[in-house]
């Protein structure tokens, strides 16, 4: 099971956990705890430790999440830029590494067409994108206001009732489709594991990992898809976009929605 979770007090880190569990007493464990499971000590009868694949440094964190199933969203401020972590004396990037961040980074800018109704369209996938997060307003140059959060439920509700840039027709992105919109300012990305799970950036990079001149004001998060997950009706999709990881979170925690429709 992945999971990606954020901590609900404190200062907002996002994580991605894998937990395992490894018999059925386990399984019910992990239905009843949003995927979180133990590994048991058959012969004292206790638990003696969980196993977790992190995105940085928070076996802890993964260790209580996978526990205590702590994966609620807790709330960041919309568009503040951060730094992704870097070593104690990162090199300065020469400048043939900045050209290469400049063209690929140019090179993502031209897959999409800014209107001025608030919607961007991405034009080799054929879909038009809200520009401002729910909750958020459109000014005619940037997106105002307070991203608002939803369970994976209300998310799709929300959806199937927004009108917007004349359309009507919106829905929440499929999980490759969200994961799409992610930018590593870095131009390094981890591999997706093979349940397609991962996948964020490395390196020197920027938070929200997200190309601002095209979604301003993101919130450092994590996004619902409308992608559920396979085995457990519990769970579902999303994208974090503080590290551009992608995993699947409890369908009742409440993270952001940045709304799609088909523009073929």
């Amino acid at each position: 099971m992945h999971v990606f979770l954020r901590r609900r007090h404190g200062s907002a880190t996002d994580v991605f956990c894998h937990c395992r569990h490894d018999n059925a007493l386990c399984q019910n464990v992990a239905a009843a705890a949003t995927g979180a499971a133990f590994k048991q000590d058959h012969k004292r009868g206790r638990r003696v430790g969980i196993q977790a694949k992190r995105s940085f440094t928070g076996s802890a964190l993964c260790a209580a999440a996978c526990l205590l199933a702590a994966c609620g969203p807790a709330p960041e401020p919309a568009g503040e830029t951060t730094i992704g972590p870097l070593p104690a004396a990162a090199p300065a990037r020469t400048q043939a590494e900045e050209q290469r961040l400049a063209r690929l980074e140019a090179a993502a800018l031209a897959r999409f067409e800014a209107r001025d109704d608030g919607t961007v369209r991405e034009t080799a996938a054929g879909l038009l994108w809200m520009r401002c997060s729910l909750g958020q307003q459109w000014d005619g140059g940037t997106c105002t206001g307070e991203a608002q959060r939803y369970s994976w439920n209300q998310a799709q509700e929300a959806a199937a009732g927004a009108r917007f840039g004349g359309h009507a027709d919106w829905r929440l992105p499929a999980r490759t489709e969200l994961y799409g919109l992610v930018h590593c300012s870095s131009g390094m990305r981890k591999q997706l594991d093979r349940d397609g799970a991962g996948g964020g950036c490395a390196g020197r990079y920027h938070s929200p990992a997200i190309l601002p001149a095209v979604f301003p004001q993101t919130p450092v998060g994590n996004f619902w898809s409308d992608t559920p997950h396979p085995q457990f009706s519990y769970s579902a999709w999303g994208v974090s976009f503080n590290t551009g990881v992608t995993g699947t979170g409890a369908r009742n925690d409440y993270v952001y929605v940045r709304l799609v429709r088909d523009a073929r």
